[in-house]
């Protein structure tokens, strides 16, 4: 016993919400990440694509509507040539972690592929 702990181990959360949204003026967002999320945090949201290319945009926002929202970044994603928006299976995998910042994907499930990547470190 003289040599436990006294103190719990510290764990690292993210301190605002992560959210997606097809366009940054107009478009509706979806919280991917909720704030206080223990880290590392990972979401896998099913895509579909509205045609051949789209963009993506991840967003940070604070817990109350008035915090500021910041932009972290676009995903563009362009389907490959005869691929069918209609038919292509893909995957927004994000992941948020101490170390490594924010890793967002766009993963082509049907070819085992990463179609678009973004990292943002904190």
């Amino acid at each position: 016993m003289d040599h436990a702990p006294t103190h719990a181990p510290k764990t690292s959360a993210i301190n605002r919400a992560v959210y997606i949204t097809a366009n940054v003026e107009t478009g509706e967002k979806v919280e991917v990440i909720p704030a206080n999320s223990i880290l590392p945090a990972r979401a896998e949201i099913p895509v579909s694509l509205p045609a051949a290319e789209a963009s993506v945009y991840l967003l940070l926002a604070g817990e109350h509507a008035a915090d500021p929202v910041v932009q972290l970044g676009e995903l563009v994603v362009k389907l490959g040539e005869g691929e069918s928006h209609e038919q292509t299976n893909l995957t927004l995998v994000i992941t948020v972690s101490s170390e490594d910042g924010l890793k967002a994907e766009v993963v082509n499930n049907t070819k085992k592929e990463t179609v678009s990547s973004l990292v943002v470190s904190f």
